[in-house]
């Protein structure tokens, strides 16, 4: 895809949060209990609960998550897609995806311009401003550390988080060779990643 249609716009995961969809779990408590129940009763259902509704639908919940894969993209179309949905260990799906936006822009290296183009069209799609987004959206999209951070390293997290935090949206282009501050930024990079 990438020989037709070049670079993709944005490379992401996207994960199923089953037990905070609650339309699902009105569903899947209808098919496997055989109980209908209101948008408001799943809602206070107990995670142990969700849980075991869960576990016994996999093709429902699967089905739900590959129907709601849709974007935060707005208006803009998404020209082209390629998605591979994988499971994780606890059996729930999620989608690593390369999408192609219609008339988004593309970023030149050296160009200006085109940076600035490719900055603005970030800051409509994406942000990190947790006050913007909705409680339920922040719940779900906050990384908590857990067993699997800890992997075989003595470091705080391997996925390296938290992130450095910048006051804009910048375009980080490498280090050139000759930088004479290449080796310092090295090793600041080996204590974060």
């Amino acid at each position: 895809m990438i020989q037709l249609f070049g670079v993709p716009t944005l490379l992401i995961v996207i994960s199923a949060a089953e037990t905070q969809w609650l339309h699902l779990i009105e569903q899947i408590k209808n098919t496997v209990d055989q109980k209908e129940m209101s948008l408001e009763e799943s809602q206070n259902i107990p995670y142990a609960e969700k849980v075991r509704l869960i576990q016994s639908d996999p093709f429902t919940c699967a089905t739900f998550f590959e129907t709601s894969l849709v974007g935060p993209f707005g208006e803009r179309e998404i020209s082209h897609q390629y998605h591979r949905i994988e499971f994780q260990s606890r059996g729930s799906p999620h989608a690593h995806m390369m999408l192609w936006i219609e008339d988004a822009p593309i970023f030149i290296r050296g160009d200006q311009s085109s940076t600035e183009k490719v900055t603005m069209f970030v800051d409509q799609i994406i942000s990190s401003n947790i006050e913007e987004l909705n409680e339920d959206l922040v719940k779900i999209q906050t990384h908590k550390h857990t067993h699997s951070c800890h992997r075989k390293l003595s470091r705080p997290c391997r996925f390296g988080i938290p992130f450095f935090s910048m006051d804009k949206t910048r375009i980080l282009t490498s280090l050139k060779e000759d930088n004479p501050r290449l080796k310092e930024w090295k090793e600041i990079s080996k204590k974060w990643t």
